[in-house]
C-alpha cells in the first residue's frame, strides 16, 4: 500500500482561508495602533504652537486703549475699555501690527497657511510643519471666571485656543489676561 504524501487541494484551500483571515485581522490591528501612536506626536506639536501663540498674545497689552508706558493707568480708569461687541483687530491691522490682546479675537491659521509673529511660515526643510492642523483663538470679558461671555467691560479677558491636528483632535487651551 503506498502512503500518501503531501495536501490535497481542499486542504490547500481551507489553509488559505484561514491564513488570509488571521492576516487581516493582525493588519487592521497593527494599523489602528499606529493610527494611536502617531496621536501623541500631533497634540505634542499642537501645544507648541498654541504656547508659542499663547506667548505672543501675552505680549500684548490688555486693551487698545491701556497704558504701555508703564504707569498705572488701566484702561477702564483713565479711558473705557473696548466694549465687548468690538473685541477683535481694529479696521487695517494685521498679525504684525496688533497691539492688544482682544485683536487676537477670531483669528485663525489653517493647513499650509501657518506662519510665526512675523508671518513667516513654519517649516521644516521647506514643509510646512502644520500642514493639515487648523488653530483659532476667541477673545472675551470674562471676569467671575465661569467660561461665559461677560455682557459688559470686565477686569479679565479669557482668551482660547484651539488646536486641530490632523487626525481631527482639537486640543483647547484656556487663559485669562487681568486688566492689572
Amino acid at each position: 500500500m503506498r502512503v500518501k504524501a503531501g495536501f490535497t487541494l481542499v486542504e490547500l484551500i481551507i489553509g488559505m482561508v484561514v491564513f488570509s483571515i488571521v492576516l487581516v485581522t493582525v493588519s487592521t490591528m497593527v494599523v489602528s495602533q499606529s493610527r494611536q501612536s502617531v496621536a501623541p506626536v500631533f497634540q505634542i506639536r499642537a501645544a507648541a504652537f498654541a504656547q508659542s501663540l499663547a506667548d505672543e498674545i501675552f505680549s500684548k497689552a490688555f486693551d487698545e486703549v491701556a497704558s504701555r508706558s508703564g504707569s498705572l493707568a488701566r484702561c477702564d480708569e483713565a479711558q473705557p475699555c473696548t466694549a465687548p461687541a468690538a473685541l477683535g483687530p481694529e479696521p487695517g491691522e494685521s498679525r504684525a501690527t496688533f497691539n492688544d490682546v482682544d485683536d487676537y479675537h477670531n483669528f485663525f491659521q489653517s493647513g499650509d497657511n501657518f506662519t510665526n509673529s512675523n508671518n513667516q511660515p513654519i517649516e521644516v526643510n521647506g514643509r510646512n510643519l502644520y500642514s493639515g492642523y487648523a488653530a483659532s483663538v476667541s477673545v472675551i470679558y470674562d471676569a467671575n471666571m465661569d467660561g461665559v461671555a461677560d455682557t459688559s467691560v470686565s477686569t479679565a479677558k479669557l482668551i482660547t485656543i484651539d488646536v486641530a491636528t490632523p487626525n481631527s483632535d482639537v486640543v483647547r487651551f484656556a487663559l485669562y489676561r487681568w486688566n492689572f
